[in-house]
């Protein structure tokens, strides 16, 4: 299993004017909720995932952004896909959808 640079992600949240908000396993959820980063099988690969309400004429910009700002600090991102968090309501907890 690859480690998981956790520092070079927040370095590249920083330079993207973002925050790290949780991570939880190998996921990472990012301020605003605008996308949210997976950690893949090496030390440097981290996947993009952008969640479902960003608009199309968005997407684009967003995943070339992302792609700088970890290049910036050592870190290949990858567009991996679309997601969308729905609550549920009976425990509290949520549930991440990938797409």
């Amino acid at each position: 299993m690859a480690n998981r640079p956790l520092g070079l992600v927040r370095d590249m949240l920083a330079g993207m004017g973002l925050g790290l908000t949780y991570a939880y396993e190998d996921l990472v959820f990012v301020e605003h909720n605008a996308f949210l980063l997976q950690f893949g099988d090496t030390d440097e690969s981290v996947g993009l995932h952008v969640n479902a309400d960003c608009p199309d004429d968005q997407l684009a910009s967003l995943v070339a952004k992302a792609v700088r700002a970890g290049a910036g600090v050592g870190l290949t991102v990858a567009m991996r896909g679309r997601y969308e968090i729905r609550a549920n309501d009976s425990d509290g907890t949520f549930s991440v959808n990938f797409h």
